[in-house]
């Protein structure tokens, strides 16, 4: 009994460690681990991808936070600027601290702290002295009478922070009165404003921390030194901020913290706030963002995920042990006959494998139970073997043992280390120089490894032992391997081995003999000189790099400043249109010769503040290389008429004799683009007449280089001079000559004028044109300034086309025109200015209509906008080029799309001319007359009005009050004319459909509906920029802009100035005509 009981729980213990368990219990470890290392990759993945995702919420967050900081400072210098313009100058007239004084500032005053959100206002005397104050902080004083003499002293406005126990925003302005500071204006507002927008803007709270004071209170950080002095959500982020104990490093890149606060994460970045100058001003920004959501569905997420794992795991675990269990069973079986076949037990081997009655193959344990049989019947065959070979074998173990004899008489004397070692490594032998080079003798080494002996500590000469082993294995009778040694002592050597097979008296290989060459020094000598390459490499490679760092910086600064100049030119071009456009108007309205007198030196000096902007045009284009040459036929006689009859009036005045000495061969048609000849021309001879007040003036043109290509190509070297008897220039201002914004000297400046881009202009064009610029000069001998040009042979002759000179209104007065133009405002504009010359006016509101009228009607020409719903003006002038019957028809384009890129759509699609918008009514008249034949008889369409008498313009002028920021009604009257119930009728008419389509607006801003927006946008800003609301019209081109960004917060805040404005546009309308 109690063997069968130890039999049994023998027996137990067995089946619980068999193979089926094992294998179970292992693929189940494998299992867990696998979902293990998944589960744990994947929270890897996610922690990753969020801490990604923060960072860059973080940096937009701190990005977002210092712009709108920064927008509301320039928004409030912007405010003090406008105040220090808008009739501030005027009011310094008077006696400083007047009443009047106190009254100009009082009438704005209630706007700016209600509308913008300003909260003091002080107004400071050239000297600095206070003239009067509006809700002024005395403890910000000192710090801006400092301010105000910084602005005095520089003459520009500024803007700067001042933190106490609030934080207040400062900007200070000139005020300018007769061309001088006459005092300063500083406004101030509280960064609530700030942060009202951030939270708006992010979602994100938002708060401001200062240097501490000596009043502690609850808004005071004691341990950090700092004080709140303003936050968002204050209630629920005041006792956040008090877990605060040390803020992040100022030197570290991590410039935030978590902050675990009831239960939640917060995250705390943080962001020093600079001054004007960019000085730390000790204040810092710190947004504040809650991570609890974030962090809990990361923690939800992973496990959620290992719970659906460990349940995978499971059943594929009892799926398994359902599979497993009858082939390990037959298993067990197979695994018992082993032992029998040890004991050469063969049969009863086989019957253990293959049962009775069994005599077929099912499955691969079926195989591997024939298999099984096989094998016993092989070991059955094999132990009859090696009972036959076994005395064999014992000869073989007696030849093992093999006597080895060497030659000691080797070079002992010979400085080469030489050493045999056995085919495992262990040394047989160490010559004299070996050992004195090791510090070991060969009996410390003997039976030893020497590789291991003699490598460096921490390596184990792998590569040594690698070519030992080929040798051995016979793949190489000879190597040769460098490698360190390490002597006994610790000195480092650099051998060069050389490694060979020893052979026995039968050709069996015994030993390895090495020999080894010390090459230390020689490889201390090279590796110096590779050294000396490298760090001389690295020292290029890194004035390379600097050099290139700065070149794209120096570059980077002039795109800056050429986008600079062409902003500034286009900002400038709009009111000067208004001047120059209403300088016009006024000479219509039956002036007396003083008051002519007065209107044409205001259209002077517009004309030249024009080129001037024009000049500036010219070199951010070719500073940004956006300026092309247009290379045409052209006559240069014809160029040098126009600038005589140009210049020739202010030379005569000067009496001074403008000569022009040409080439003979140079009166023929030449190639080349004429407008930037004729540019560089101007600006030499009118140089040279501003600077000579007596003499004669010389402008030579001659050919210096005469290259002929074939029958009718030549390329010319063409050299022009203008030689004066003017004031000359020095040696050292000729260096100067020809930098952008350079002259002479300032006296220079003060006396002639001038912004000083026309020289380098000028030499620009020049290298354009393929040639260059120069000057010889003494002072007080004159000037000769001298340029090249690259110009051709004209293959055409110039055209008619090409020089129609201004001809009367008798040729276009009774000619028909179609008006192809979506904007009711611009239609009635331009029906009003063609009627008002004699001309019919038929109008079609887009290009679909157009075809349809020019199919019906004859017309002479087409005035075609390019935008418009339905059919473009471009796509319209393809279907008439392509119609054969309208191919010939005259199409002059007429948008506000002014810029070259635009020019070339409108002569792609086929359009023969271009006018810009606002309309200029001499270049209109010009245009027109340009393309149309005279002709006795009227072509009168059916439909169009019979009378072709142009409009009679009344006396009676408009004397606007409005604003011109908020709109400016001159644009309007330089357009209509002069006449007060057509521009009441348009403003008004303007102010019912702007208010209709804010409803629009809104509508379409609560269905999301950007498409929608940037139409809205579109068909709104022509309406306002013709009758003069500018700023109305930029927020809807900001409107349209908007249609590929999808940003609908930005659409909100547009929207919302939108409806301030247009309140007080319908203020400033109602003031005017009611």
């Amino acid at each position: 009994m109690p063997d069968s009981r130890s039999s049994n729980l023998s027996h137990s213990k067995i089946r619980f460690l068999s193979l089926k368990w094992k294998v179970l219990l292992t693929l189940g470890v494998v299992m867990l681990s696998v979902n293990g290392t998944l589960s744990w990759l994947h929270f890897r993945d996610l922690k990753t991808r969020f801490e990604g995702q923060r960072t860059a919420l973080r940096e937009r967050l701190i990005s977002e936070a210092i712009a709108v900081r920064t927008d509301s400072a320039l928004r409030l210098q912007t405010q003090a600027s406008l105040l220090a313009t808008v009739g501030a100058g005027s009011a310094f007239q008077s006696k400083p601290g007047s009443l009047r004084l106190r009254e100009h500032f009082d009438s704005y005053w209630p706007v700016l702290q209600l509308d913008l959100d300003i909260n003091s206002m002080k107004v400071y005397s050239r000297t600095g002295a206070t003239l009067a104050a509006w809700h002024a902080d005395a403890a910000s004083d000192i710090e801006q009478d400092e301010r105000v003499r910084a602005v005095i002293s520089q003459e520009r406005a500024l803007h700067w922070m001042h933190c106490r126990q609030t934080c207040m925003q400062f900007a200070a302005a000139p005020i300018l009165s007769a061309g001088r500071v006459a005092g300063v204006i500083v406004l101030g507002s509280s960064l609530g404003e700030v942060i009202v927008s951030f939270n708006r803007l992010s979602g994100a709270d938002l708060g401001v921390l200062a240097p501490a004071g000596f009043v502690m209170d609850k808004n005071s950080l004691p341990s950090l030194g700092l004080q709140i002095v303003a936050l968002s959500g204050s209630e629920r982020n005041l006792p956040l901020l008090h877990q605060l104990k040390v803020l992040p490093p100022k030197q570290s890149k991590k410039n935030w913290q978590l902050v675990p606060y009831q239960g939640k994460q917060f995250e705390l970045s943080f962001v020093a706030m600079g001054n004007d100058s960019g000085i730390n001003s000790g204040a810092m920004l710190v947004v504040i963002d809650d991570l609890t959501q974030a962090l809990a569905e990361i923690r939800k997420s992973v496990l959620s995920r290992i719970q659906a794992e460990l349940a995978t795991s499971l059943l594929s675990l009892l799926l398994l042990a359902f599979l497993v269990n009858a082939p390990l069973q037959r298993m067990t079986r197979a695994v018992r006959a082993i032992p029998l076949l040890g004991r050469s037990a063969f049969a009863e081997a086989r019957a253990e494998i293959v049962p009775r009655g069994r005599h077929f193959v099912d499955d691969e344990i079926d195989s591997l139970d024939e298999a099984a049989v096989a094998l016993s019947f092989r070991l059955e065959a094999l132990e009859r073997e090696v009972a036959a070979h076994a005395g064999e074998l014992q000869d073989m173990l007696h030849r093992i043992s093999i006597e080895r004899d060497f030659n000691e008489s080797l070079l002992d004397t010979a400085q080469v280390i030489i050493l045999t070692q056995s085919v495992d490594g262990a040394v047989r032998s160490l010559n004299r120089y070996g050992e004195l080079l090791t510090g070991w003798s060969e009996r410390e080494l003997l039976g030893k490894c020497f590789i291991q002996a003699t490598s460096h500590p921490g390596t184990v000469g792998t590569e040594t032992q690698q070519a030992l082993q080929d040798l051995a294995t016979g793949k190489h009778k000879h190597i040769q391997r460098e490698s360190i040694l390490m002597s006994k002592p610790g000195e480092k050597y650099e051998i060069t081995w050389n490694h060979s097979r020893l052979y026995g008296q039968e050709g069996e290989m015994v030993m390895i003999l090495s020999v080894g060459i010390d090459h230390t020094e020689r490889k201390r000598a090279e590796q110096d000189l590779l050294n000396l390459n490298a760090s001389l490499e690295i020292r290029v490679e890194e004035r390379t790099f600097e050099l290139e760092q700065a070149k794209l910086q120096a570059e980077t600064a002039n795109q800056a400043k050429s986008e600079f100049l062409s902003n500034m030119s286009h900002e400038i071009r709009t009111p000067m249109n208004s001047i120059i456009g209403m300088t016009h108007l006024v000479r219509r309205t039956g002036l007396n010769s003083k008051q002519l007198d007065y209107v044409g030196k205001i259209d002077h000096s517009a004309q030249h503040l024009l080129r001037l902007i024009n000049e500036m045009l010219d070199f951010s284009k070719i500073e940004a290389g956006k300026l092309k040459l247009e290379v045409l036929d052209f006559e240069l006689n014809t160029i040098l008429e126009n600038i005589s009859s140009q210049l020739g009036e202010s030379a005569a005045s000067k009496c001074l004799r403008l000569i022009f000495d040409v080439d003979p061969d140079l009166s023929r048609p030449l190639r080349g683009d004429s407008l930037r000849l004729y540019q560089v021309l101007l600006n030499y001879i009118s140089n040279a007449i501003k600077f000579t007040d007596q003499g004669e003036i010389i402008v030579r043109a001659r050919i210096i280089e005469n290259n002929t290509f074939g029958t009718d190509e030549t390329d010319m070297l063409v050299r022009f001079e203008v030689q004066d008897s003017g004031i000359g220039v020095s040696a050292e201002q000729l260096t100067q000559l020809f930098q952008p914004f350079h002259q002479a000297d300032a006296s220079t400046t003060r006396k002639y004028g001038g912004t000083g881009l026309g020289l380098a202009i000028s030499r620009q064009l020049a290298e354009m044109m393929g040639g260059e610029v120069g000057v010889q000069s003494q002072p007080g001998n004159g000037s000769t300034f001298w340029f090249t040009a690259r110009l051709g042979r004209g293959i055409k002759p110039v055209t008619v086309a090409q020089t129609v000179p201004f001809v009367g209104l008798d040729i276009i007065q009774g000619s028909c025109i179609l008006l192809v133009e979506d904007n009711l405002f611009n239609q009635q504009v331009a029906k009003e200015l063609l009627e008002e010359i004699g001309v019919v006016a038929v109008i079609a509101n887009n290009g679909k209509e157009a075809l349809d009228l020019l199919v019906k009607e004859h017309f002479d020409c087409v005035l075609m906008d390019m935008q418009m719903p339905v059919m473009d003006g471009l796509e319209a002038t393809r279907q008439i080029r392509a119609n054969p019957e309208l191919a010939a028809t005259r199409i002059i384009a007429m948008t506000a799309n002014a810029g070259r890129e635009n020019w070339t759509r409108c002569f792609d699609a086929g359009m023969d001319d271009f006018i810009t918008k606002p309309i200029d009514f001499q270049l209109l008249i010009t245009t027109l007359a340009k393309w149309l034949l005279p002709r006795s008889d009227p072509v009168v369409p059916a439909f169009a009005a019979t009378s072709l008498q142009p409009a009679v313009v009344e006396e009676t002028r408009v004397a606007s009050t409005s604003e011109p920021s908020i709109i400016d009604l001159s644009i309007l009257a330089k357009i209509l004319g002069d006449h007060p119930e057509k521009i009441r009728k348009y403003v008004m008419m303007f102010l019912d459909l702007t208010q209709k389509a804010i409803v629009e607006i809104e509508t379409a801003l609560a269905h999301g509906d950007m498409a929608t927006l940037s139409a809205l946008g579109h068909r709104t800003k022509a309406s306002a920029r013709t009758v003069g609301a500018m700023g109305f019209g930029e927020l809807c081109q900001a409107l349209e802009q908007l249609q590929g960004d999808g940003d609908i917060e930005r659409a909100r805040d547009i929207v919302m100035q939108m409806r301030i404005l247009l309140a007080q546009i319908s203020m400033n309308i109602n003031k005017e005509f009611l």
